[in-house]
């Protein structure tokens, strides 16, 4: 913590002294924050992608379930029955 405080006081004294090369390491600097805080939720999206990839290729239930209601696929002899919503009247 220590450095962290000491590079963002050097930081604002340098910025504020006018060091264009300064304020271009600031902005490096916060621009590599966002990144790995967005770094960090690709990798949490991942995650939770590749288990639902494993849920799918292992659990049959789950596949049909999936293809029934992305594809819109009927068994031999199904009717599938659409209501309005309340809401669309």
């Amino acid at each position: 913590m220590k450095w962290g405080r000491w590079f963002l006081a050097v930081a604002a004294l340098a910025l504020l002294c006018g060091n264009s090369g300064a304020r271009r390491l600031l902005r490096n600097a916060l621009e590599l924050r966002r990144s790995d805080s967005k770094l960090a939720s690709l990798k949490q999206e991942e995650a939770a992608l590749r288990k639902d990839l494993i849920d799918l290729k292992t659990d049959d239930r789950r596949l049909e379930t999936v293809a029934r209601r992305e594809l819109g696929l009927l068994k031999p002899g199904e009717v599938e029955y659409r209501f309005k919503d309340s809401e669309t009247k």
